[in-house]
């Protein structure tokens, strides 16, 4: 005769049933980390490519079979870079002339980020603290004004700089770069100024602060995380930017690094050791900005935590 499961057996699930949500988590899981580890190989496999590719020498790269690390390695071309940076030639060669391009990045990147942060942060304060419709309306005009793409401004910059005579100079580079930055970092900064309290500023006018001291010493530290991301915005945009300096600039010794690359590789001549790594040491000066500012930021923002 058989039995007749109870009501208490037939309520407890089975040690199967109670493994299925187990296994699901599991496969879930390695799901995840699979996908991730497919991310991280599919980022970092091309700048590994390409260290890879920095330290052969410029025969190797063009052989069949393509060999994964380098037979040979190398260092000799970032002791050229590194010699025509510190001791800048005449721009006969590759590394000379990539030197000048980097150098000429550098410039242009640090001048753009301190009138960026210099102006923009006077002027996100004035938006911030201002009431009135024809604020708002010119805040929504910078806005706008930063919608506009790049391909459609590029040609009449180009022919006003022409006419003034500031072609081909640093000037025309700066102040391109300025129009496509400064209304992003204004307005980021501003959303940042707006979260301090306005009490802040006034109880220092009222201390005698005149307002210099008080942005100087009071805001902008307050400020700073709103400051520190901007700086880095303004910095990558200027450093990665190659439509700019190769549409308003011609020599040398005004191009950036970037169309500087793309002008020194040809069909006929090509030094691929030296572009390999002129591009490893572009990518340096960026990655060494975003993780000093990147800790002062976070830093800024745990200090503003721990105050509130």
């Amino acid at each position: 005769m058989q039995a007749t499961p109870t009501r208490a057996e037939e309520a407890t699930p089975s040690a199967a049933a109670r493994r299925r949500p187990r296994r699901r988590g599991r496969w879930r899981m390695a799901g995840v980390l699979a996908g991730a580890v497919l991310i991280i190989v599919w980022s970092v496999a091309p700048f590994l490519w390409l260290l890879r590719s920095s330290l052969s020498p410029s025969g190797e790269m063009t052989r069949v079979p393509i060999s994964w690390w380098p037979e040979t390695v190398t260092f000799a071309s970032y002791a050229d870079l590194l010699a025509a940076l510190f001791a800048p030639g005449d721009g006969t060669t590759t590394a000379q002339l990539i030197a000048l391009g980097l150098q000429n990045s550098m410039v242009v990147g640090v001048v753009v980020t301190v009138i960026n942060v210099v102006l923009g942060f006077a002027a996100a304060y004035g938006f911030s603290r201002a009431r009135g419709r024809g604020w708002s309306m010119a805040l929504n005009g910078l806005i706008i004004s930063r919608m506009v793409p790049m391909f459609a401004i590029i040609i009449p910059l180009f022919l006003l700089f022409s006419r003034v005579g500031i072609y081909d100079t640093y000037l025309a580079l700066v102040l391109a770069e300025l129009a496509v930055t400064l209304p992003f970092s204004i307005w980021l900064m501003k959303s940042y100024l707006d979260t301090i309290d306005v009490e802040l500023d006034e109880q220092a006018l009222v201390d005698g602060a005149t307002k210099p001291q008080m942005l100087r010493l009071i805001m902008l530290p307050a400020a700073r995380p709103g400051v520190a991301t901007a700086a880095i915005f303004t910095f990558l945009t200027s450093w990665n930017s190659f439509i700019f300096p190769l549409v308003l600039s011609s020599s040398p010794t005004v191009m950036t690094v970037q169309p500087q690359i793309a002008a020194t590789y040809s069909d006929m001549r090509a030094d691929y050791d030296v572009l390999f790594a002129s591009t490893v040491l572009a990518c340096v000066p960026p990655m060494i900005l975003a993780f000093i500012l990147q800790r002062q930021l976070t830093r800024g923002l745990l200090s503003g935590a721990i105050k509130g």
